[in-house]
């Protein structure tokens, strides 16, 4: 039994020596820094570490400006300084500012997260990984500037500063991390290097001080939620080598007023811009085959919608709660329409079906809308409409020629809209060329053009006429369309 004992209070005591992660610690410039030997054969090496059994035992640790090293004498031999350890500098709230020696290589896993404290620091050229977390919730950094010897950033790196206006991405990073840079509310510009290929999850969701993007060309895949609730987004180049937008992309933007898709897009997938209530003009382009689930709910500033007819299939919900949406023209394509796709579009005055076969419909596709408005289907088709149901509740019209004419092969695209003064008008499937006439607020011409048929531009310059909403007629012999233009 007392030999039993005995061995019991080794254990106890070979337990209590061991009750610290720091191999040892030295004093550098009046600090007390803490040191794991990560090799002990030549080149001697040491990471920084945190003081005590676990990285939260000794959270003041470490405090005011720190300087670490490049090397650090122990045992009689130096060793250097190659990496901050995982959670080496863990919730030192007092930790303001940071010295890394260009021996460093690595900065590890939550190696400053919640420092709340720190305001500044300098990432040397040395440094090629950046860990995951390892900044979280650093709320007093203002700006970094990331060298280009880095070539990893982890996730969540830098999640949560809420106070950082400003970062350089260098040109050696591929690919942006999982919410990298999520909820850094008050960065403000953004430069993605034409090195990035690939934008991951969240990346920067809830960037709300976000106010313009620009996508390069290099970037081929964006990850879902990427840019969810940057609500103070109003500008979004989108380059064409993207081939699908996202679930939940542009969510929560709502600040952004027009978009246009490039042609190499395919998918609009679900939520894509679900509650962009800014949203009053987007362009859709015929490469789209497919409006995902929720993808338009909620922009409560979307008047009207072209849907190409490239689209076979309008998901549930995709224009729910649209509530100015006041037209729509589904292409001959389409053949079912999801429930609810057009639920509370209470402002709807017209709708048209090129479809001569009546797309099959989920549940309550229109509640709420208004089933007195006309509907517009080919003459040949009205028996057919008057015959299924949700369809039948309408009042069927009978759509025109010109009116198959001008939504089934001329395009037409006005843009930015709203505008600061200047807008671009392109057209496409022009028959002969066009007249643009320009209607100030009382219904005057101010301005007179012609457009070669075929595709064309136009560029509408009204920044010396006074802020409102003018109209922008097209017109030859086969086309009458018209378009208002808000100049703010």
């Amino acid at each position: 039994m007392k030999k039993v004992l005995l061995i019991f209070v080794a254990i106890i005591f070979a337990i209590n020596l061991n009750t610290q992660a720091e191999d040892f610690s030295a004093v550098n410039d009046g600090d007390t820094i803490y040191y794991n030997i990560t090799s002990s054969i030549y080149p001697l090496t040491v990471e920084v570490t945190y003081k005590g059994e676990f990285y939260y035992s000794f959270p003041s640790s470490y405090i005011g400006s720190v300087i670490i090293p490049d090397s650090v004498l122990y045992n009689d031999n130096y060793y250097k300084v190659t990496s901050i350890g995982d959670y080496a500098f863990y919730y030192c709230q007092g930790l303001t500012s940071i010295s890394i020696p260009n021996t460093v290589i690595s900065i590890n896993d939550y190696a400053f997260s919640d420092c709340s404290g720190l305001h500044s620091i300098d990432i040397p050229s040395s440094v090629i990984t950046i860990g995951s977390s390892a900044f979280i919730r650093c709320k007093g950094l203002t700006s970094i500037d990331i060298p280009n010897s880095v070539t990893s950033i982890g996730d969540y790196a830098f999640y949560y500063c809420d106070n950082l206006t400003s970062v350089n991405i260098p040109n050696s990073i591929t690919s942006i991390s999982k919410y990298a840079f999520g909820f850094c509310s008050s960065l403000s510009s953004l430069s993605i290097p034409n090195s990035v290929t690939s934008i991951e999850q969240g990346s920067f969701y809830g960037c709300s001080g976000l106010e313009s993007l620009i996508i390069p060309n290099s970037v081929t895949s964006i990850d879902i939620w990427a840019f969810n609730s940057c609500s103070g987004l109003t500008s979004i180049t989108i380059s064409n080598s993207i081939t699908s937008i996202s679930y939940g992309l542009f969510s929560h933007c709502t600040g952004i007023t027009s978009i246009i898709i490039p042609n190499s897009v395919t998918l609009i997938d679900g939520q894509a811009f679900s509650n962009c209530e800014g949203l009053n003009s987007i362009t859709i382009p015929n490469s789209v085959t497919s409006i995902g689930i929720c993808a338009f709910s909620g922009c409560k500033s979307l008047t009207s919608i072209d849907i190409p007819n490239s689209v076979s299939f309008i998901n549930a919900m995709a224009f729910y709660f649209c509530t100015s949406l006041n037209s729509i023209t589904i292409p001959n394509s389409v053949t079912s329409i999801g429930t609810q796709a057009f639920y509370k579009c209470t402002s709807l005055n017209s709708i048209t079906c090129l479809a001569p076969t009546p797309p099959s419909l989920g549940n309550s596709v229109f509640a709420s809308v208004d089933t007195s408005i006309p509907l517009y289907v080919l003459e040949a088709s009205i028996p057919l409409y008057q015959a299924e149901e949700q369809w039948q509740d309408f009042n069927i019209q009978i759509l025109g020629y010109d009116d198959i004419i001008s939504n089934n092969i001329f395009k037409s695209i006005l843009y930015p809209n709203p505008s600061d003064g200047n807008a671009r008008l392109e057209v496409e499937g022009l028959n002969t060329e066009a007249n643009v006439l320009v209607y100030d607020m009382v219904g005057r011409v101010i301005q007179r053009h012609s457009i070669s048929k075929g595709k064309s531009e136009l560029e509408i310059y009204l920044n010396v006429y006074a802020k409102g909403i003018y109209t922008v007629r097209i017109v030859n012999s086969d086309i009458n369309q018209t378009k208002k233009l808000i100049i703010r």
